[in-house]
């Protein structure tokens, strides 16, 4: 009970951070965009949100009843099948859109800055982080669709 209490503890935080990242990138690319297709974008974001939010869940329903839940053999502490399916299948889709993201993305190399000297070197990643905070608790806008987004995530599990 605690791993499944973890697991889901951890895919919140997951969804969160995945939701709001998505959608900062949106807002902060509100001057280059107009009016209207921002409104479209969340409009369809959040209509295929739910879509996916349905067939997910009849995807897991039918995972959940596939097999009997039982040990993988009988001296084992790990289990399959019964409510354990729709984790397995999570599993699965991670795997998949791994392999995408790693073949389909660019690598981000993040960003370079000048020293005094003119040399350039690579902005460590907890000053990304910093800076990623930093932004986020200045920019009202930014702040709001973390905190909406999250709190809509939350009562997502609540339900």
């Amino acid at each position: 009970m605690p791993v499944l209490v973890s697991w889901y503890d951890n895919q919140f935080v997951a969804i969160c951070y995945f939701q709001c990242t998505i959608l900062t990138y949106v807002v902060s690319q509100k001057h280059h965009v107009n009016k209207t297709h921002l409104g479209k974008s969340f409009s369809s974001a959040q209509y295929g949100n739910s879509i996916i939010a349905i067939l997910a869940g009849q995807v897991a329903n039918k995972a959940a009843n596939h097999a009997e839940f039982k040990p993988v053999s009988k001296d084992s502490g790990f289990y399959t099948g019964g409510y354990l399916g729709p984790f397995d299948v999570s599993l699965v889709a991670l795997i998949a859109c791994g392999l995408l993201a790693t073949c389909l993305w660019e690598e981000n190399y993040g960003e370079t800055s000048n020293d005094d000297n003119g040399k350039s070197s690579k902005t460590s990643a907890v000053g990304q982080f910093k800076n990623a905070f930093y932004t986020t608790i200045r920019s009202p806008d930014i702040f709001s669709i973390g905190v909406l987004s999250s709190l809509f995530e939350g009562s997502m599990y609540i339900f």
